[in-house]
């Protein structure tokens, strides 16, 4: 079951994680056998700390923050390193705007005399969250000095982005995107979303179907979210039908999808809850 829903995790599907990650808790909280226990101790933390993860990625925010507490205080053999239990605690922490939380758990997930560069992204999305930019920048730095990782060049991006530094953003999408094997289709959607907004219309229709055909190449899976993007594409083009059309293909794939409201009357169509975004980029 932990070997199951770790390899379903990795596929980036943690709605299939969590069943069988609760599954295993329930297997083993309802074992009699002491020894077997003992034995499956280390399991247990690990599956633990899966399932944190797991409903992190969910936005369970809540629940995340639980299990990671319960393994800081029970797991006292360090099945899961200390440094890996701040460094999740301080993600969650910052998901749930608790900013200042988060940079003294990742201060302490950090190693002063190895810094791990994925601590110091996340240290400089912390400090994005609370607007100060040239502390993020810095972090970002620091960690691309160590390491050129694809996640930090895709996140000091969102930091141009937010200065209006649009070129150094796309030049650094370009480098994500060059290194990336997991994620290359949300670096496709960034870079359609800004060549749209830029005007660049042809471009970016080339960035939403990239990143439609490549999540449908490596998961298997259609991507909603692209669809929802050439929505403005064909609207700026003057294309109802065609918009209605990807609108509806976005909902079929993710019926709970986030969407600007203002959509319903330009589109002639009714939301399929109470959960939109007012605005999507």
């Amino acid at each position: 079951l932990y070997r199951l829903a770790y390899a379903y995790f990795e596929f980036q599907k943690p709605r299939e994680s969590i069943p069988l990650l609760q599954k295993l808790l329930d297997i083993y909280q309802s074992h009699t056998d002491e020894d077997w226990r003992r034995r499956n101790r280390k399991t247990l933390v690990k599956a633990q700390f899966l399932l944190a993860k797991s409903y992190y990625r969910k936005r369970r925010y809540d629940e995340a923050l639980a299990l990671i507490q319960k393994l800081l205080n029970q797991d006292t053999k360090h099945f899961v390193a200390l440094e890996f239990k701040f460094y999740a605690l301080g993600k969650i922490l910052a998901a749930l705007n608790r900013e200042e939380e988060a940079l003294r758990y990742l201060k302490q997930a950090l190693d002063p005399q190895h810094p791990q560069p994925y601590v110091l992204d996340q240290t400089g999305r912390v400090y994005h969250q609370l607007g100060d930019y040239p502390e993020a920048l810095q972090q970002y730095s620091r960690a691309l000095k160590i390491r050129k990782l694809p996640f930090i060049f895709a996140n000091r991006a969102e930091t141009y982005l937010a200065i209006d530094k649009i070129g150094l953003a796309v030049r650094d999408l370009h480098q994500a995107l060059k290194r990336d094997r997991k994620g290359k289709h949300k670096i496709y959607l960034r870079l359609g979303q800004i060549n749209l907004n830029g005007g660049k219309l042809i471009e970016a229709f080339h960035y939403f179907q990239s990143a439609i055909r490549y999540k449908q190449k490596v998961y298997g899976a259609d991507y909603a979210e692209a669809h929802y993007a050439l929505v403005f594409y064909h609207l700026q083009n003057d294309q109802q039908d065609l918009a209605r059309r990807e609108m509806q293909t976005a909902l079929e794939i993710t019926p709970n999808l986030e969407w600007d409201t203002s959509l319903r009357e330009v589109l002639g169509m009714q939301p399929v809850d109470e959960n939109y975004s007012e605005s999507y980029f």
